[in-house]
């Protein structure tokens, strides 16, 4: 998420970046075609922010967005694409490695 937990604005912002394929698992990723590539973001204020703040997406649905907008949406594109969508889209760094160490973990 894009601000901290004593933001002023009382706004939260997340960069989001949602991709799917019809690939089977384990297909070389120089192989793989995402079927879309959706880059969004999510707001979150007041109650929804504060309930959002103490969930996390790797314990399934978390808190809707106060308000939520798409910003891009590309189809039918090689998967390696996404290297470049999350270098120019997302802000973290940490999560960035993280990311990327889970991909390529076995």
């Amino acid at each position: 998420m894009g601000a901290d937990h004593d933001d002023p604005n009382g706004l939260m912002v997340g960069r989001c970046i949602h991709l799917d394929t019809h690939n089977p698992a384990f297909t070389p990723l120089g192989e793989v075609e995402m079927q879309h590539l959706d880059l969004a973001i999510n707001v979150y204020a007041g109650e929804d922010r504060q309930k959002r703040f103490g969930q996390s997406l790797q314990h399934g649905k978390v808190q809707d967005a106060t308000f939520r907008t798409h910003l891009l949406r590309i189809e039918g594109i090689p998967f390696v694409s996404v290297f470049a969508f999350r270098e120019m889209f997302l802000e973290s760094k940490i999560l960035l490695s993280e990311w990327l160490n889970e991909l390529v973990a076995p």
